[in-house]
């Protein structure tokens, strides 16, 4: 069995070389989508704060004042000591 001459070869790539490309390819593809998705989720929490930034009222924490009367009610329990 002789080999055919160099002319009548078709040139594919190697075995390796195709794998790394491929490889490659797929890292390339994951990281755009988690890139993607990342950007994505983000943004949708930042147009989020920013709603409730704007929605809130001025110079007031939306959490602060729920618990003002009993922590109120809490320290009038509490028997003051008179310096003596």
């Amino acid at each position: 069995m002789t080999t055919p001459p160099a002319s009548e070869h078709t040139p594919t790539p190697s075995l390796r070389r195709r794998v790394t490309r491929t490889v490659l390819a797929v890292i390339a593809v994951l990281l755009l989508v988690v890139g993607v998705a990342i950007d994505l989720a983000l943004g949708v929490q930042l147009r989020r704060d920013v709603h409730d930034r704007r929605t809130a009222p001025c110079g007031q924490d939306p959490h602060f004042g729920r618990n003002v009367g009993r922590v109120v009610q809490e320290h009038h329990q509490i028997p003051r000591r008179t310096l003596s």
